[in-house]
């Protein structure tokens, strides 16, 4: 892509996404978990999608590509009957590849399944000269193989959505007719604007109290409660709660307000608002911590610390809009990216192989091992080790060693199947280090 256009290099949107690409490619090689390769595909749908628009927002992006991948077939015979009708006068370098090698290739696998399904001594001179590697299957992800990369090498725009992009600008201009039409005249709007920060500033200042208060005075909870039912509940309200409260000042900060020369208490009160909303996020997090710190890791712990990254930083965009007089698409674009960056540095690690370590080494109180061996198999050679390391914990639970030692021995065989294509480093140090424990003594 680059080779066909230089000038992408000055595209600071592209090189972002290409070394997304490169960094979530190379993870998906170490790790070989989908998280990376979920940042791979997100990667290169927005590296190829910056090389046709350069000016388009992310999710724009993201949806030009997905545009362009869905409608890719309908594409490709659309242009060609195009073409046909036209009767185009064409020279050789007008012809695709696709449609030069790959149409042929894959007509002439087609023929060569239904002449082996239809002869047995062709099936088995196929056989011989291991053509074995050849299926439907195959066939099937070619084909879909193709058909994307014409959508990806050939993107297209929906217009409705590029003007929409183009036209709204990150920042807000004071012109009346460009904002939408208001419910109150603006001084009204405001003073209800105030009178109802002012009443959720009260509001939220007294649960904040409260949660400080349980965090360090307080030794045990409400009758009928528990700690995960807490923070779990707690959790799912905070995020519940702050999206609204954003919703709300989007509302109030969406036009005329943002220019009116009272609005400095309102805008006073909506920044308190979003601090004491951030304190609100504090204090969650350290809740998550404590009950980390008691119950180890899950997957549902580690995403209640990404639910808090992703809510200080729409309460931090918020904050900026205010300020700045921004627009809601500023929100939706910088929130945008900022989701991207958790995602590409979330697909850094190995997450059961790093959940099991943290579980498995002590740090917290209680270990939850059915949890644990839930988990894929990164986690078995910890896992074997402390079994083994743990004799006496181990020995009412004979059928968990069973099991254990079964997906121990399967993991293998399937590791020794395996063909290169699925090959990551990650797999191949845990089939070494199961290999060598073969020979330990222990309970196995």
């Amino acid at each position: 892509m680059a080779l066909k256009d230089n000038n992408l290099f000055s595209n600071g949107l592209w090189l972002i996404s290409s070394i997304g690409a490169l960094i979530s490619g190379a993870m998906a090689l170490l790790h070989g978990t989908g998280l990376p390769v979920l940042a791979n595909i997100i990667s290169l749908s927005m590296a190829a999608s910056f090389s046709f628009r350069k000016d388009s927002s992310l999710i724009f992006a993201l949806l030009y590509s997905a545009y362009s991948y869905f409608f890719s077939l309908i594409y490709i015979f659309a242009r060609l009957f195009e073409r046909s009708e036209r009767k185009e006068e064409r020279t050789p370098q007008s012809y695709s590849l696709l449609f030069v090698t790959a149409i042929p290739v894959i007509i002439t696998l087609i023929f060569f399944f239904i002449y082996r399904s239809a002869n047995p001594y062709f099936d088995e001179l196929a056989a011989n000269i291991k053509f074995d590697f050849l299926s439907w299957g195959l066939i099937g992800f070619t084909i879909m193989g193709f058909v994307l990369l014409y959508g990806y090498f050939n993107q297209m725009d929906i217009l409705s959505l590029l003007y929409k992009d183009l036209t709204s600008p990150d920042r807000l201009i004071n012109d009346e007719s460009t904002f939408s039409k208001p419910l109150l005249n603006i001084n009204n709007e405001n003073i209800s604007g105030i009178v109802l920060f002012a009443m959720l500033n009260l509001l939220l200042f007294i649960v904040n109290i409260v949660d400080v208060y349980s965090l360090s005075v307080a030794t045990e909870f409400p009758e009928g409660f528990q700690y995960s039912q807490v923070v779990h509940q707690g959790i799912n309200s905070l995020i519940l709660s702050i999206v609204i409260a954003i919703a709300i000042i989007l509302f109030y900060f969406r036009g005329s307000l943002n220019f009116y020369e009272n609005n400095t208490a309102i805008k006073i009160l909506a920044v308190i608002w979003i601090i004491q909303n951030t304190i609100l996020v504090i204090t969650c997090g350290i809740k998550n911590f404590h009950y980390i710190d008691e119950h180890g890791l899950t997957y549902k712990r580690i995403g209640v610390y990404i639910y808090l990254i992703m809510t200080v930083a729409g309460l931090l965009t918020t904050f900026i809009k205010i300020a700045s007089a921004k627009s809601n698409w500023f929100l939706f674009r910088k929130n945008a990216w900022v989701g991207y960056a958790v995602l590409m540095l979330s697909c850094l690690w190995n997450w059961d192989m790093l959940i099991v370590k943290y579980n498995l080494s002590g740090i917290a109180a209680k270990t939850d091992l059915i949890y644990n061996v839930s988990l894929s198999d990164a986690g078995l050679p910890d896992l074997i080790s402390y079994c083994k390391k743990n004799p006496q914990q181990m020995r009412d639970n004979k059928s968990f060693l069973i099991a254990l030692d079964i997906r121990k021995k399967a993991f293998i065989k399937e590791f020794e199947d395996r063909d290169w294509q699925s090959w990551n480093m990650d797999d191949d140090d845990i089939y070494h280090e199961l290999k060598s424990m073969e020979s330990l003594p222990g309970i196995f």
